[in-house]
């Protein structure tokens, strides 16, 4: 594992621990996730009813978020 990805990881951990709420979390979640994989946009998503559902997403256009949602 790479210095920068176990950086990331205790990012997370520490996110996670702290008493965040859910939303902001969630967004730290996703911003950590968007840097250590390097991509344009992430989603968290639940499943409800046997059908994943976004709970939050960052980095998606909004004419790309219509087509998803």
């Amino acid at each position: 594992m790479t210095d920068i990805n176990a950086n990331l990881l205790l990012e997370v951990a520490l996110d996670l621990a702290n008493s965040l709420n859910n939303s902001d979390r969630f967004e730290r979640l996703l911003s950590t996730i968007r840097k250590a994989i390097k991509c344009d946009a992430v989603a968290l998503l639940g499943l409800n009813e046997n059908v994943l559902t976004p709970w939050r997403y960052k980095g998606l256009p909004e004419e790309r978020l219509a087509a998803v949602l």
